[in-house]
């Protein structure tokens, strides 16, 4: 008898999880629908907020109307990719797939499947044609809504990642034709690819750089020696290096190196990506590229704009052989720049950068001595320096 009531009770308790797990979740409010969810799912998508926008995916998807929405399940399979849950995400993108077709007007199926190609092959994970795949995708979601600009100005980031700087840009002029959404990020990510086909990028390291908001120590090393080709355009018995006479005081401790002695080793950059490109680099020993007086390099530290200038002014002095360019503006009576004081050692080197037409300066007078150097913008420098020597 107590056996038959506990099989009784446990039944009934398995009925009850059954029923409550076959039920959808009951609608809260007057917002609380799928639609308005997916939507601010992506605006989280779109911050980086990958856990807030898989919050707001799964409250639409909870709800009866919401197990039918496809564009709720494209939402979860696209934050999956980019949490790295690939297996998930492909399941998603399937399901947001067929259910997107029994809607003509819905295309997100389509989108999201692209968008977790791409997260697969992001960092060159892939083959160098992954974008393909990807590409077949956002087709399909064309077919489906022709003119939706959301997906012309994610198949244009796909093709910038897959180093199809072209394709890229037809695919954002494309968005701001439509004026469909998404005009205000196409705009900018035109303008990054307008200024990455400009640069030409003619090697693998340089297109990946390119797409680098900003760029490390190692980074430019890099792309000194396999996109400029330091080595074929300097006579390394020409390089030398230049006292601007504002130059920090010298540090006794200060690793010197006579030209005839080999440089101590670098400790810091032996299992660096960027390795053979940084011991390549210091037998130029271009001023600030160096390595410390502790014989590290440090190769993830961020550049600035004015670090940058006197590197392309060390440079310049070695092209053009022109000594008198490493004191041309010292003792200048006022400063052309209103962020950066004549005093500063950086102040020569800069204003050879701007009147060289290697760099420029806003209407206003600033030259951003301290902000970051992009991939687009230093890769512009590296062409500015190869037509220079034409």
């Amino acid at each position: 008898m107590k056996l038959t009531k506990g099989f009784l009770i446990a039944g009934a308790a398995i009925a009850v999880l059954t029923m409550s797990c076959s039920h959808n979740r009951k609608v809260g409010g007057m917002m609380d629908d799928p639609q308005t969810h997916t939507v601010q799912g992506m605006k989280y998508w779109d911050k980086g907020e990958y856990d807030r926008a898989k919050d707001e995916f799964k409250l639409a998807t909870s709800l009866a109307e919401g197990k039918k929405y496809g564009p709720a399940y494209a939402g979860l399979a696209m934050t999956e990719a980019a949490q790295g849950k690939f297996e998930d995400a492909e399941d998603h993108a399937d399901k947001a797939i067929d259910l997107c077709k029994k809607d003509k007007k819905e295309y997100q199926g389509e989108m999201a499947a692209a968008i977790v190609i791409e997260f697969q092959n992001k960092g060159d994970k892939g083959n160098s044609d992954w974008w393909k795949k990807a590409e077949d995708h956002y087709e399909n979601a064309i077919e489906i809504a022709p003119k939706a600009g959301e997906i012309y100005f994610r198949m244009g980031h796909m093709y910038k990642l897959g180093y199809e700087f072209r394709k890229a840009e037809d695919a954002f002029k494309k968005n701001l034709e439509f004026k469909n959404g998404y005009e205000e990020e196409a705009n900018q990510e035109w303008a990054v690819v307008q200024k990455i086909l400009r640069a030409e990028p003619g090697t693998r390291v340089g297109k990946k750089i390119a797409l680098s908001e900003k760029i490390s120590r190692a980074d430019i090393a890099a792309l000194f020696m396999a996109e400029l080709e330091l080595d074929r355009i300097l006579d390394k018995s020409k390089v030398k290096n230049y006292d601007n006479q504002f130059a920090a005081p010298v540090d006794p401790r200060e690793m010197t190196v006579d030209s005839s002695v080999k440089m101590a080793a670098i400790l810091d950059c032996d299992k660096h990506w960027a390795r053979n490109f940084i011991q390549d680099v210091q037998s130029y020993r271009i001023r600030g590229l160096e390595p410390s007086a502790d014989h590290k390099f440090y190769p993830d530290q961020l550049i600035t704009r004015a670090e940058y200038a006197m590197f392309v002014e060390d440079i310049l002095m070695a092209i053009t052989g022109d000594r008198t360019l490493a004191t041309k503006y010292i003792g200048d009576p006022k400063s052309r720049f209103v962020d950066l004081e004549v005093s500063s050692p950086y102040y020569n080197a800069v204003s050879n950068a701007v009147d060289k037409n290697m760099m420029d300066a806003s209407l206003n007078g600033e030259f951003r001595p301290q902000e970051s150097v992009s991939g687009p913008d230093a890769l512009l420098i590296i062409r500015a320096i190869k037509d220079y020597r034409r």
